[in-house]
């Protein structure tokens, strides 16, 4: 009886597809503009199916604009008189919507507060130590 339900726990720990969340925080990453230019809601798988690369999944997904990145960078570069740390942040804003594709990125960078994106894509998931991650480049 112990073996079998250690079994289960141990299996229930595995997902055999990437969760909601996990495709979320895949789509998110650490990218320093979430939280502050915009955020990701409404994730929706469309579909999912495994491949030998990986387990790839097709969503859709919303980008909400939370601040106009003219206004945020401007106010970066009033609040710091060298202007290293605006230019600093622009380039980490410039890498961290390239993963969007050109014409979401420049949606987002056009972008005004309360401005929402539909936005769909496709990407693929393996799993790792650390869970289902997205498959590097």
């Amino acid at each position: 009886m112990g073996l079998i339900l250690s079994i289960v726990l141990v299996l229930s720990g595995c997902s055999l597809s990437p969760s909601n969340a996990d495709l979320e925080q895949a789509l998110v990453g650490n990218d320093p503009l979430v939280g502050k230019i915009y955020s990701i809601r409404n994730v929706r798988r469309v579909n999912g199916y495994e491949q030998s690369q990986g387990y790839v999944i097709e969503y859709t997904a919303e980008i909400y604009i939370l601040e106009s990145p003219t206004e945020y960078f401007g106010h970066l570069a009033k609040s710091d008189s060298t202007g290293v740390g605006a230019f600093a942040a622009f380039g980490l804003a410039t890498a961290g919507l390239a993963k969007w594709g050109a014409l979401t990125a420049a949606a987002i960078a056009a972008g005004k507060k309360g401005d929402v994106l539909p936005f769909s894509g496709t990407v693929t998931m393996i799993k790792s130590e650390r869970g289902w991650i997205l498959q590097p480049d």
